[in-house]
């Protein structure tokens, strides 16, 4: 409702910018809904202003958008190709953590489709760059990801590895908190026993 309210404003002010972000507000709330055949008509709207416009980020921002209510509803397809558009223009700005996201999104995609190996591709290179912008929840999740990527293919002692990282991830995150530390003892050891056998 206040998005509408928003919208008829910005309308009525001639604020494309305002009016375009509005749009995608109105696409995320039918998106969330579960309505994503209204959530791709608003977001492809939005689309169509911010283009209209240049503002590349908002572009990317849709494009992204786009791309996950499209693997909401299984097209992997569809959501490969949105997410590859707006991974190029978060490139061309130099949007890091957009970047990194992106190609996040991409490997759970194949991820999903069963394509391991490119999965895991993609989730180092999101895993990097999130290291390299010190986002340590993106690192925890990518890790996780990565593990249980390698866990499905029975690769336990690589999986444990990244489990480890994971955990020493989380540490880092939570300020050296005593549950984590002893956690990543017991990770550690496991660790050690693995390589031995």
């Amino acid at each position: 409702e206040h998005h509408r309210q928003s919208l008829k404003i910005e309308e009525e002010i001639g604020n494309k910018w305002g009016i375009a972000m509005s749009l995608g507000n109105i696409g995320l709330i039918y998106s969330e809904k579960g309505n994503y055949a209204k959530s791709l008509e608003y977001f492809n709207q939005s689309l169509k202003i911010m283009e209209e416009i240049g503002r590349k980020r908002g572009i990317a921002i849709i494009l992204h958008n786009i791309g996950i209510t499209y693997k909401v509803q299984g097209n992997y397809v569809k959501a490969i190709e949105y997410y590859r558009q707006s991974l190029k223009i978060k490139e061309e700005i130099g949007d890091k953590s957009g970047i990194a996201l992106s190609l996040g999104n991409i490997g759970e995609i194949y991820f999903k489709d069963g394509k391991y190996t490119k999965s895991i591709e993609y989730l180092r290179q999101s895993l990097k760059i999130f290291e390299e912008i010190g986002s340590k929840s993106n690192i925890a999740e990518c890790l996780n990801n990565i593990g249980e990527l390698y866990r499905i293919q029975g690769d336990s002692l690589t999986a444990m590895q990244n489990k480890l990282s994971e955990g020493k991830a989380m540490y880092l995150w939570n300020n050296i908190n005593e549950n984590y530390r002893i956690s990543l003892k017991f990770l550690h050891r496991s660790l050690t026993i693995a390589e031995e056998i």
